[in-house]
């Protein structure tokens, strides 16, 4: 949760966004797709158990 909380706040800075280069925008924007991926899973996983 608080990688993604993390990649939010960058991603939604115009600092950021406007002046990173692209390719570490671009990085930025897979990390958090990768990471809401892991948690969702991890969240199916958990509800399995219950």
């Amino acid at each position: 949760e608080g990688q993604i909380t993390s990649f939010k706040k960058q991603l939604d800075n115009p600092q950021f966004t406007e002046r990173a280069p692209e390719e570490l925008v671009t990085k930025t924007k897979n990390a958090l797709l990768d990471a809401e991926k892991k948690s969702q899973d991890i969240s199916e996983k958990l509800s399995q158990l219950n």
